[in-house]
């Protein structure tokens, strides 16, 4: 993992989950865009995402990604982590094509949900 000097602690955090397999994800990209999206709804997100009050009313969809830690473009409100995947642009792997989709951005990612290495005493 290399961060310039001008990285800070969001962009630590955002590089870390890339390192855990976590993806960016974007509203939109060449081909790809999730901008009509309307207004955040469960069908978007994990189950444990949604109706615990987080989210206000009539918050639209594309707000919402742009505070996620995994948002792919630098954003003063970055840095929310979910539960689980999210609906938006991104790619399954890193040599896939963008596609629309629910994006593994959360704590559910398989890196982050194995235990680590016992450590000997």
């Amino acid at each position: 993992m290399v961060l310039s000097k001008d990285a800070d602690e969001v962009t630590l955090a955002h590089e870390t989950g890339h390192y855990c397999d976590l993806r960016d994800i974007y509203i939109s990209q060449p081909g790809f865009s999730i901008a009509n999206a309307g207004v955040v709804q469960a069908s978007y997100f994990d189950p444990k995402d949604w109706g615990a009050g987080y989210y206000e009313e009539g918050l639209m969809h594309t707000n919402l990604i742009k505070r996620l830690l995994m948002y792919g473009i630098r954003h003063d409100d970055r840095g929310h982590v979910p539960h689980g995947h999210v609906r938006g642009v991104f790619r399954p792997t890193r040599t896939n094509d963008y596609q629309v989709g629910m994006a593994p951005i959360g704590l559910d990612a398989p890196l982050l949900k194995r235990n680590p290495p016992k450590h000997a005493p």
